[in-house]
């Protein structure tokens, strides 16, 4: 029998989603024993009682405790845990959620006779252009020699890219492999057991805009606040505006400011926690449009996902992946990333209703059995 490791030692939904679909699957299957490796966060919200699937919970202060000064030294201190783990259990194969978290040491700390298989997240093709003008230009050469590493390395079985099948086609071509593979980026079903969250009550004749998961410099939160701010009156007054999800500390004083002053203008809802599935059901039964004018654009989002799953229009740059997936998917209206006045512009279009969008296409190809699919056959 198979025996696959699945460690998240960092938590966030998107990695307790992407876990929850996997114990899902596995847990239908008769060849696999999934062993889990969490961290403490992680325990609050997984049950399981499958006979071929082993969860345990890591200490994650050990990681801290090991020291994070540079860059490197996090890295090795990630893949070294990695690696007591893989023998500890006794494990023929893992699955990384995220390569980026090994990243850059992984191809280098491999054990032999172990299958990896694993997501990469940031697509630096798409900066190849412009990183030859910046000072990203040495990040992107960095980039492209440890995915080299990782071509050339046994072990590392498959290098999947979420959502984009162009890019699969260019490393697999520019690489000489056939290593890369195309992951469709599950959506979640959203299955709620009590009902709507009572605490959220809005008239229905406003529109509803939800801006929902970590609230950062990177997921254009401030961006956001700065286009309702310059909003005519007229328009925030027909509508709602709620920011669901943990703020980033990088950006809580400035949310915090923008905050206080928009409160008065317009009606602005703030959750700053971890939502569950039955705030975020509620949220998104009663939006209008979801906003998710992303900053990083280089890289797929499960927002899209939640935004399809209830048929509402999204607000996303029309740049990179996330603008090909916007156009593909016809999910909503493109804006120029940091392009306050773009964002503003959009949001009216939604307000006034100047356009009907049928955004439930997407789920029918990121359902999580074909997600599942994509990694279990590589194993």
């Amino acid at each position: 029998m198979k025996r696959m490791l699945l460690p998240m030692f960092e938590f966030s939904g998107h990695a307790l989603e992407y876990s929850q679909h996997v114990i899902n699957y596995v847990s239908n299957q008769n060849d696999i024993t999934l062993i889990c490796v969490f961290s403490e966060e992680f325990k609050s919200h997984i049950v399981n009682q499958e006979h071929n699937i082993e969860i345990y919970y890591y200490d994650y202060c050990e990681l801290n405790k090991n020291g994070y000064e540079t860059y490197f030294k996090r890295s090795y201190v990630r893949n070294q845990i990695l690696k007591k783990n893989i023998l500890k259990y006794n494990c023929d194969s893992v699955y990384l959620i995220s390569y980026d978290w090994y990243y850059p040491l992984l191809p280098f700390m491999t054990l032999k006779n172990v299958k990896y298989v694993g997501v990469y997240y940031y697509i630096y093709f798409y900066d190849w252009k412009k990183g030859i003008y910046t000072r990203k230009v040495k990040k992107l050469i960095e980039s492209a020699l440890i995915t080299c590493k990782m071509v050339k390395n046994n072990s590392i079985k498959c290098i999947l890219f979420c959502n984009d099948s162009t890019s699969v086609s260019y490393a697999n071509y520019f690489f000489n492999t056939n290593k890369f593979k195309m992951l469709p980026d599950p959506y979640m079903p959203i299955v709620v057991k009590n009902g709507n969250n009572e605490d959220f009550d809005v008239k229905t004749s406003k529109s509803v805009f939800i801006h929902t998961g970590v609230l950062g410099k990177r997921k254009g939160t401030i961006d956001i606040l700065k286009a309702i701010e310059i909003l005519p009156d007229c328009y925030k007054k027909r509508a709602v505006f709620v920011f669901a999800g943990m703020v980033q500390e990088n950006i809580r004083t400035d949310f915090e400011q923008y905050i206080e002053r928009l409160k008065y203008e317009t009606n602005i809802i703030v959750y700053d926690k971890f939502c569950d599935y039955e705030l975020l059901h509620t949220l998104y039964s009663k939006a209008a449009c979801l906003l998710m004018p992303y900053r990083a654009t280089s890289q797929s989002s499960g927002m899209f996902g939640y935004a399809s799953q209830y048929n509402i229009p999204v607000i996303a740059p029309s740049t990179n992946l996330l603008g090909k997936l916007l156009r593909k998917y016809k999910m909503g209206y493109g804006v120029n990333p940091g392009d306050i006045e773009d964002i503003s512009n959009a949001m009216k279009k939604i307000i006034d209703k100047e356009k009907t969008f049928n955004t439930s296409k997407y789920i029918i190809d990121h359902t999580p059995s074909a997600y599942v699919d994509s990694i279990i056959s590589e194993i």
